[in-house]
């Protein structure tokens, strides 16, 4: 288990408790605040160098202060979803890292969809994170990666109707990527699945043993991680 004094980057949220879950909401709104606090600071140099040319010379150091006091923490994560017969029993398995640091999360649920719980490993990934972080989202399905990168988009702006004039399915998990996608800078990577990626396939075995657990211990609510 990560100590997030020492890592800053994760939350000590497995198991989880609603002191955990409050929280990580509300450092997430902390660190929410300190962006718009770090915009403004900008914002005044600008101005305080344009209104004051004698210190422009000043500008690159005060620059560089700024930005190395709101450096971002670079995020590795893999993710991975699986469901026996689809619908059916399914699970989903992440990997973090960060520096030396690893953490794994996986759960399980009665029923549930393949594409639901490859949604939901990026979902529960992210969760976790406390501050806004500069992440390298590897996934193997490219329905979340098109979902994500584009689909969206158009999504959003019909009201989350599709141009077949269909609901669109998983909105639900849809929307929940979108907002907690939105708090950081995500680059995201697909990789073939069982290609031999390390990090894939070690993402599959926690979905498919999640997936396996005894009926009693998958969850019945497939929207939350």
């Amino acid at each position: 288990m990560l100590n997030c004094y020492n890592v800053c980057a994760f939350s000590i949220v497995w198991p989880k408790s609603i002191t955990d879950v409050v929280t990580a909401a509300a450092m997430r709104a902390q660190h929410r605040m300190l962006r718009h606090l770090q915009v403004l600071s900008k914002t005044l140099l600008r101005c305080t160098l344009l209104f004051l040319p004698q210190v422009s010379c000043c500008r690159h150091r005060l620059t560089v202060t700024t930005n190395t006091a709101f450096e971002m923490k670079e995020i590795y994560i893999y993710t991975d979803g699986s469901c026996l017969g689809n619908p059916g029993p399914g699970g989903y398995g992440a990997v973090l890292k960060y520096r030396e640091h690893i953490k794994e999360l996986s759960n399980g649920y009665v029923n549930t969809t393949n594409n639901r719980m490859e949604l939901m490993a990026v979902i529960a990934a992210l969760q976790i994170l406390v501050e806004r972080c500069h992440i390298h989202m590897t996934t193997d399905s490219m329905y979340v990666k098109n979902g994500i990168e584009s689909w969206i988009r158009g999504w959003k702006r019909n009201g989350w109707i599709t141009r077949t004039g269909e609901a669109v399915k998983n909105a639900d998990l849809w929307k929940q990527l979108d907002s907690l996608s939105a708090e950081h800078e995500i680059t995201w990577h697909w990789v073939k699945g069982h290609s031999g990626h390390s990090e894939n396939e070690r993402c599959d075995e926690l979905a498919r043993s999640a997936a396996s657990r005894n009926k009693r211990a998958l969850q019945k609510d497939d929207s939350r991680p």
